[in-house]
């Protein structure tokens, strides 16, 4: 449901739109990830991101823990 209402609420990838593109999003990303202690269900830690942009920063998220 929370998924579905921060789509709702923002539709467009955040990270593509302060590049100036218009891209649907597709996931619902925390934007402090909660193995970082991110909160899961906190409005504040959701950022609408598209699929390529998700992937992205999981990546660089995870090579920072290496």
């Amino acid at each position: 449901m929370l998924r579905a209402a921060v789509l709702r609420e923002s539709p467009l990838c955040l990270a593509c739109k302060d590049h100036g593109r218009l891209v649907a999003a597709g996931v619902v990303d925390h934007v402090v990830p909660l193995k970082d202690g991110g909160a899961r269900f906190d409005r504040a830690n959701l950022q609408p991101l598209c699929v390529s942009c998700h992937n992205r920063k999981t990546a660089r998220e995870t090579a920072g823990r290496r």
